[in-house]
């Protein structure tokens, strides 16, 4: 699986081999600033800062 994380606050995942979406959801109310994937585990670490909110920071787990 390949992860994307984009400015429209989306976490997308894809095949690794054919590059077609599995999934795709709203992970944070602003922008995705980083993912972090698991080597092993089926977890991806997404993290965001929300700039309106005094700098609100929030990391989320996903499986």
């Amino acid at each position: 699986m390949k992860d994307a994380g984009s400015d429209d606050f989306h976490l997308r995942v894809y095949n690794y081999n054919t590059s077609e979406k599995v999934t795709s959801f709203e992970a944070h109310p602003d922008y995705i600033r980083a993912i972090a994937v698991h080597p092993t585990q089926p977890f991806v670490l997404t993290a965001s800062v929300r700039s309106n909110l005094n700098n609100n920071r929030t990391m989320l787990i996903w499986r």
